[in-house]
Parts: structure tokens; sequence; C-alpha cells
């Protein structure tokens, strides 16, 4: 800590100190960079002449060294203040969420008061689960990234299932979903799943849901198909009055400003998502 590595051309090893050759350097001279007693970096100066530093020179080097140490810190006392910003605002995009779903769970109840209302409690239950894991799966990264891999969003909401007889392939290209959407694309694929899982299977065996994601230059295109019984023909989802396929479809086209497609795929249900890449 607080040492100064010096070399020279002279130094037979020089030219390893440098990727593609030392060019012109003739001197190096590096000096650590510490904040809170973690190296951060180190400050690298180079010389096209023999260069020999003294006493003078490392002390304002080490105060230049110390403001580089009060800028890092500074910029990561801030980045957490608006990472901690950005939760808050997530909470409450979370509890929105719950109100509206509650709320849209409440007008169906009305307009259908024989269904079971442990059956309709255990549906808002389950939703809520869903944005919860999402939430602390978040909220556990400790970094200053503002995006997740799709993938780790799907595993979040696989975890909520017990997947009984149902096996779940994921095929996903490299794709990050900001934070801000995480949880609405986590809700649209867990509505599809649980759509598959209750009416696709019923008596059946080899039973299969395949999930695809996959980027182009200006869209993503997520799919979940299942090997179940199948939607009605002449299914269409702008029609449904089903609380789940009302949820899909105010996501997609509200918050992810996509479009969804679902149909009978002849061997089964499929849903076709497209989204734009700048989310």
């Amino acid at each position: 800590k607080g040492s100064i590595f010096y070399s020279t051309i002279e130094d037979p090893h020089f030219a390893d100190f440098f990727e593609g050759g030392c060019g012109e350097v003739k001197t190096l001279l590096c000096v650590p960079v510490f904040v809170k007693s973690q190296a951060q970096g180190i400050l690298a100066l180079g010389y096209n002449s023999l260069f020999v530093y003294n006493e003078q020179q490392v002390l304002y080097l080490k105060s230049f060294i110390k403001e580089i140490a009060i800028i890092i810190e500074t910029s990561q006392l801030m980045g957490n203040s608006i990472l901690l910003q950005e939760s808050n605002h997530r909470i409450k995009n979370n509890l929105q969420i719950i109100i509206n779903l509650i709320s849209m769970q409440q007008l169906y109840a009305r307009q259908h008061p024989d269904h079971d209302v442990d059956a309709v409690l255990d549906s808002i239950v389950s939703r809520v689960k869903n944005i919860a894991n999402v939430h602390e799966m978040l909220s556990a990264k400790n970094t200053n990234e503002a995006a997740i891999d799709l993938q780790r969003i799907i595993k979040s909401v696989l975890r909520a299932f017990e997947l009984h007889g149902v096996t779940v392939e994921v095929e996903s290209d490299d794709i990050l979903i900001p934070y801000s959407k995480a949880t609405s694309i986590s809700m649209v694929i867990n509505e599809l799943i649980t759509n598959s899982v209750k009416y696709a299977f019923s008596g059946r065996e080899d039973n299969l849901i395949r999930i695809t994601c996959r980027r182009d230059s200006d869209s993503i295109r997520i799919g979940v198909e299942d090997n179940g019984c199948g939607i009605e023909q002449d299914f269409n989802i702008q029609d449904s009055l089903s609380i789940g396929f009302s949820i899909i479809r105010t996501i997609v086209k509200i918050d992810l400003r996509g479009r969804i497609d679902i149909k009978n795929s002849g061997h089964g249900t499929r849903a076709d998502i497209v989204i734009p890449s700048y989310l």
C-alpha cells in the first residue's frame, strides 16, 4: 500500500507491461489508488525518455491520487443514492401493480359472482408472490448495473411453480432487461405458464413448455409454447374476458409497448410476444 512501481526500458521485461509493445515509452511510473483501504486501480504515467523521480514528485503524485480517490468515493456514494432511489421507485411501482391487480380481480369477481372466493384469493396471492420474487432478485444484486439478464427473470418465475410432470425448456439469447421492466415481463411469463399448467395438460403425459427468447436489431421476441390440448382455433386475446389474459394484454400493450398473439399451433398453444429492444 502506498508503494510506487517504477521501471525503465533498460528492464528486460519492460515491454511485457504493455499490450502491443511499449512504443516510444521509455519509463513507466505507477501509483496505486486506494479508497477505504481497497485498491481501486492505478495511476500510470509513461515518459518518452529515461526519467528518475524525486521525493517532491512523489508527494505531488500522492496528492493527485488522493483527489482521484475522493472523486471515486463521491461517485460511489452518488451511485448508491441513485440505487436507493431506484429501489424505492420500484417498490412504489410494485405496490401500484398489486393495487391494480386486486382492483382487476375485484371487478372480475363482481362480474362472475359464481367463482369461488378462495380461488380468487389464491390467484392474487400467486401473482403477488411472483412480484415479490422478482423484487427480491433485483434487490439482491449489489452492483451498479441497471439491467438484468432475461434468463434470470424466467428462472425466478419458474421457482414459484410446482411443475410435477411438466418439463420446461428455456432457450434464450443474451438479453438484458431494464430493472423497470423486469416485473412486467415476469408477470406476462407467469400468466402464460399458469395457463398452460392449469388448462393444457389435464390427464396427459410428456407435458412440455418451451420458452424461447430472441433479439434482433429492433425487437425482443418471446415465445411460450406448450404441447397440450390447444386453445380454441378462433381465440382472440383482444376479445377475451379472462382476468389472466386481461393482465397480459394490458402489460404488453401499455407498459412494454409491444404486441402479443396467442393461437392454437396444431399441437398445443403458442404465445408470441414482440416488444421493442429499446425498452
